[in-house]
This record gives C-alpha cells, sequence and structure tokens, in this order.
C-alpha cells in the first residue's frame, strides 16, 4: 500500500507533469505514461480511506481490469514459458521435463496473489528443482515439495556442474550464462573440484 504522502506526491506529479530539482532549483518538465497494478481493487481502498480519492481518479481514467489467473489458466504456460527462459538463459536450455511438471501443477493450483505469486513460485522451484519430487501428487502444497535445504555452496557447486554439464564445459559460455567473469569460473571450478 503505498503512503499518504507518497499518494500525495504522486497525484502532484500527475497534475504538474515536472520534477522540482533541490540543487539547482529548476524545474524538470516530464512526458511519462503511468502504469499500475494492484491486488485489491482501489475503489474498495478509497471507500475505507486508505486511499487518496483524486489519484484514484486520475489512475483509473483509463482502466483495465484482467480477471484473476486462475479464471485464464490458459495463460499459465506463456508465462511459465517465459519465466524459465529467463532463468535458463534461453529457450534451448530448458529442461522439458521440469517444463511439463510446472506446467501441470500450475495450471491445476489457485493463484490468489496473481502472476507475482506464480513467478515467485516458479522461481522458488526452480532454486529447488533438484530437490523437488516430481510426482504431481505429491505437489499440492505451494511453493513445493523439497527435501532439507541445501547450503549457498552446495547450491553454488550443483548450479556450475549443471552448467558446464548443459554447455559442454565450454568455460567462457559457462561463464557467461552464470554472469560470472571467466577467472571467477575457473577458482569455482577449482574450490569444488569439478
Amino acid at each position: 500500500m503505498l503512503p499518504g504522502i507518497l499518494q500525495a506526491a504522486l497525484t502532484h506529479l500527475i497534475l504538474t507533469k515536472a520534477l522540482f530539482d533541490i540543487k539547482t532549483k529548476k524545474s524538470i518538465n516530464l512526458n511519462f505514461r503511468l502504469i499500475t497494478s494492484s491486488l485489491k481493487p482501489l475503489e474498495d481502498l478509497v471507500h475505507e480511506r486508505r486511499f487518496c480519492p483524486s489519484l484514484y481518479y486520475y489512475l483509473t481514467r483509463a482502466s483495465l481490469c484482467l480477471p484473476n489467473l486462475q479464471n485464464r489458466t490458459e495463460d499459465i504456460a506463456l508465462f511459465v514459458d517465459r519465466k524459465l527462459t529467463e532463468l535458463y538463459g534461453g529457450q534451448d536450455f530448458v529442461d522439458e521435463n521440469f517444463r511439463h511438471f510446472l506446467l501441470n501443477h500450475a495450471q491445476n493450483s489457485i493463484w490468489r496473489g496473481n502472476i507475482s505469486e506464480l513467478m515467485k513460485w516458479i522461481e522458488h522451484s526452480f532454486l529447488n528443482r533438484g530437490n523437488i519430487s516430481q510426482n504431481t501428487s505429491d505437489a499440492d502444497s505451494v511453493p513445493a515439495v523439497v527435501r532439507p535445504i541445501m547450503t549457498l555452496e552446495e547450491m553454488e557447486k550443483k548450479e556450475i556442474d549443471n552448467a558446464l554439464t548443459l554447455l559442454n564445459r565450454k568455460h567462457i559460455d559457462v561463464a557467461f550464462h552464470l554472469g560470472i567473469s571467466l577467472s571467477t569460473l575457473r577458482r569455482k571450478i577449482a574450490k569444488y573440484a569439478l
């Protein structure tokens, strides 16, 4: 929830389309579009006196209400594919068995938190993919059914080993996909005896 002082500042920004630079004591004109989203209807918050009515008016001049994710399950596959492509570093690297497991479980779940909850669940499942039981009858609880938590070093070792396997031990590609330097990768390979 946006605090009242920030609601007032945002209303002023929408009205004036300008910011005041304290250092130079000059006004900076802005040309912007504001796109917002809310899990709870803003109209309800206005009635509860927790949201500024004038800001509500400016935000809802062109509003779009999207149904809950549970009412549009056909979109779940798109979100799962996009997030997995981002997490794996490309469509070619996505583990299809893991993808099918996530799709099956995600389409049979209720997502009250909508897209953000689904994305967090996908990230959590991705980080713990080595520990997730891929039997969908075991995966009834969100975020996932996991075995004991791994230490950061164990997780790092496992991810580096996984990347080395997926990328045929091409160190330059592995370093790029892991977002680390080549020297750091070589140091980690020596450290973990990979």
